[in-house]
């Protein structure tokens, strides 16, 4: 149903009608454009079409195309794009010539691809990687036919990986795919786009038709039978079978998928990486405006809300980690993150409405709300100070009185703290004097709202004491010269490798927090860029540090979740009302018995025995009941640290743990190297076989690995077919050595699948850890980089990082 009057708009198609564009056909057939106010002609291509011409003359609204968008916007078509439908280009090489199984073999062969194909997509660079050029191959006029391809008219012919693979494979014909993403060139597939005059003169019309769309994409890979039948109803124009249009479907929802978790995503980091790779082969040059040109309407971002407890003023903290929000939104494609300051009253009101995403509090806070709400803690800041890295934090006691000269002469002293629930403010403070025999509770207390307040306060002598956590006192001296010629630190103490002036114990800084409704997947790509954000704004960040010493201050002090007073009437009947039961039951006895004496002894022995059993039972059950939690703790801390398909380390496990190592070897100059594997041709073999058969292939390379490795070795899956070992105290000649070990393992391995012998080799990149490595992550990196020599020199073999 169409909701009022409806904006006529069109969409021109790039190919024939195909699951290729199913969730354009979908939002039009489950009326996601009408709920928009839409009327929506989706046209086909036919021969004379110029679909970008199309849409730049208007007699289109919007097309789908290609990655060379780039070059088209760079010679001054006004083109803009709204969204990437696929994150991996479909398009590839096929060739039922078994002997060309690289791009190098195709030299002096016949080669069948479309004109655009030859100027403009990656499919030139993959043959440019390999030193094959256009004069070293016959290109043939595509014919769209893929007799001729079995007929050997052509050796090689650009195909979909989501379309001629699964009719070569219905008719027992083999064939090898060359895909450019396996040489290192990863370009996207169907990009929406449209004209600059539609983004200017219409722009809410543009976004509300990519959000239309892709809600459409989002159905049709949600109901891939559903939607291929639909198709084959409707818009089978090319005849495809119905299990045809459901292979291509699955296929295509693999490649939408790659890396993000929402269809339509559009990352200008790879856009960039693109326009490089085009003027590396001289199709362009780099001197282009990206940011108008890609999602210029935001349409595909998600706005992802970081609160911030504000205990400072509202200025710094900004100034402070602004930095990082733009870092996230730069380095996270789909995703714009915005800082959102909040006080110590409004936390748990943001907690209850879901209306964060992310915090950055103190420890203290989420100790308080961790098991209430599911909060997850994923890193621990780090403050850059000079040429120390703190991560911990404490109270600075001070006063301008002279008669206060230890921590015993604050009794009975007027104190003047930020918040009864700031961490390093009070809390640390009031729980090291209350082990001292102090309850600063019982003082006059008075709590201002920031900082820089308190220690006004003390130099007007409005108060005795204060409190503040450290570093304060340092960052005010820098605008307050003389402030130190007045204030005495009371119980001054100091630590190794602790640049700021403190009178207790040190405590974990502020934890980064993943709210209960927060995606895993997020959290995970921002912990990844956490752990490499490297600044200028003097902080960074590490993987969580331990807590105890934070719930051993609750538990002392009685905050939640350790205070006595947050159980409510309800709470007390749920836990105890067994033992109400049994107190009611008592006491109907004794009335009984008063009223029925000639049967009391009968019935108070068997009133006894009933208790005793039901006492016996009740802990039996709780015994039980701590037994089954305790297993299921157990449980959950396997699946947070194992790979669920291979049972080694999980990519956030690896990283985690791995980076405690290159702490470790840092600290201890110690040697560390990683081994980065990445199966050769993998995706092949999921194409191939299926992705159960892969599925095998990847628990059997793992195994295999293990086997050879030793137990301190750390070894994890980072994702698909790449696995990476941290491998400690060994140097770097003893760690190729075990590389090429493995490599030749693998190689000389087969794996028998049903009636499939499968071979694997394997592409191995080494690096180790040096003086400039700021992390494990730069080590991995540069690992990567050796890893895909090993690739375009040609597989099965293992590259060291220079």
């Amino acid at each position: 149903m169409v909701f009022g009057n409806s904006d006529r708009v069109s969409l021109q198609l790039q190919w024939l009608h195909q699951f290729q564009f199913a969730g354009f056909y979908m939002a039009k057939e489950k009326g996601f454009y009408d709920e928009v106010g839409l009327d929506v002609d989706i046209k086909e291509m036919h021969p004379d079409t110029d679909f970008i011409a199309d849409v730049l003359d208007l007699k289109s609204t919007y097309g789908t195309g290609r990655s060379s968008l780039v070059i088209d916007r760079f010679n001054g078509k006004q083109v803009v794009l709204l969204s990437a439908i696929f994150q991996e280009s479909p398009s590839v090489l096929l060739s039922t010539n078994l002997d060309i199984k690289h791009p190098k073999d195709l030299k002096n062969k016949k080669l069948m691809v479309t004109n655009d194909e030859i100027g403009s997509t990656s499919i030139l660079s993959m043959l440019a990687s390999q030193n094959v050029g256009l004069d070293d191959v016959t290109i043939v006029p595509h014919t769209f036919v893929l007799d001729d391809l079995v007929d050997n008219k052509t050796d090689a012919m650009a195909c979909y990986l989501s379309n001629e693979p699964y009719t070569l494979s219905s008719n027992d014909i083999p064939f090898n795919v060359l895909n450019p993403k396996n040489y290192g060139f990863d370009f996207y597939g169907d990009l929406l786009f449209t004209s600059e005059y539609e983004v200017k003169n219409n722009p809410e019309r543009a976004r509300k038709f990519t959000l239309a769309s892709l809600k459409g994409w989002e159905y049709a890979f949600d109901n891939i039978e559903e939607t291929a039948k639909f198709i084959y109803d409707k818009y089978n124009t090319q005849n495809k079978s119905l299990e045809a249009l459901i292979f291509e479907g699955e296929t295509l929802k693999n490649l939408a998928y790659a890396g993000v978790d929402r269809v339509g995503i559009i990352d200008i980091k790879k856009i960039e990486a693109i326009a490089k790779i085009y003027a590396i082969t001289g199709l362009m040059n780099m001197d282009i405006d990206l940011q108008s040109f890609i999602d210029p309407l935001k349409a595909t971002s998600q706005t992802i809300k970081i609160g911030i407890l504000s205990h400072i003023s509202k200025e710094k903290i900004s100034t402070k980690f602004n930095p990082l929000i733009g870092y996230l939104s730069q380095n996270i494609a789909g995703y714009d993150f915005e800082l959102v300051h909040i006080g110590f009253d409004m936390i748990e009101e943001a907690l209850k409405s879901s209306s964060l995403d992310f915090l950055i509090i103190n420890p203290s806070i989420y100790t308080k709300f961790e098991s209430v709400y599911g909060l997850s803690k994923i890193a621990t800041l780090q403050n850059k100070i000079d040429s120390y890295e703190v991560s911990e934090l404490g109270s600075v006691i001070f006063s301008t009185n002279k008669s206060i000269q230890s921590l015993k002469d604050i009794k009975n002293k007027k104190i003047v703290s930020v918040n009864q629930k700031s961490f390093g403010g009070y809390l640390i403070a009031k729980y090291e004097l209350f082990l001292r025999g102090i309850n600063i509770e019982k003082e006059n207390m008075i709590f201002l709202d920031t900082h820089e307040s308190v220690i006004e306060s003390i130099l007007k002598g409005e108060a005795d004491v204060g409190i503040i956590r450290t570093g304060i006192l340092e960052e005010y001296s820098k605008t307050h010269k003389k402030v130190f010629d007045n204030i005495k630190i009371i119980n001054k103490t100091t630590y190794k490798n602790f640049p700021y002036m403190v009178s207790t114990g040190l405590y974990p800084e502020w934890s980064f927090v993943k709210l209960n409704h927060t995606p895993k997947g997020l959290a995970k790509k921002l912990l990844s860029n956490l752990l490499a954000y490297n600044s200028d704004s003097k902080i960074s960040w590490i993987s969580p540090v331990d807590d105890s010493k934070i719930h051993e201050i609750h538990k002392t002090l009685k905050i939640k979740p350790y205070d006595l007073d947050s159980f409510s009437i309800v709470d007390v009947w749920q836990k105890y009302q067994y033992g109400f039961m049994v107190l009611f039951i008592s006491i109907f006895v004794v009335l009984y018995l008063v009223l029925k004496l000639y049967i009391a002894n009968k019935k108070l022995q068997v009133q006894n025995k009933e208790i005793e059993h039901f006492n016996i039972e009740l802990d039996r059950k709780v015994k039980q009941r701590t037994q089954e939690l305790s297993h299921a703790n157990e449980k959950l801390q396997t699946l947070v640290s194992k790979d669920y398909l291979t049972g080694v380390s999980s990519r956030m496990f690896f990283y985690e743990q791995s980076q405690k190592e290159f702490e470790f070897a840092r600290r201890n100059k110690m040697p560390l190297s990683v081994i980065l594997f990445d199966i050769d041709k993998f995706k092949v073999v999921n194409d191939t076989y299926g992705h159960d058969v892969g599925d095998i292939i990847l628990k059997k390379f793992t195994a295999k690995i293990q086997e050879n490795l030793r137990q301190s070795d750390l070894f994890g899956r980072l994702g698909g077919e790449e696995f990476c070992i941290c491998v400690k105290n060994t140097d770097i000649n003893g760690t190729v050595t075990l590389a090429n070990k493995l490599r030749i393992i693998i190689e000389r391995s087969s794996c028998d699948v049903e009636i499939h012998t499968i071979n694997i080799t394997t592409s191995i990149g080494v690096a180790q850890a040096n003086e400039s490595d700021t992390n494990i992550d730069d080590v991995i990196k540069r690992a990567d980089i050796a890893l895909y020599q090993a690739k375009n020199k040609g597989r099965n073999q293992v590259v060291l990082a220079t």
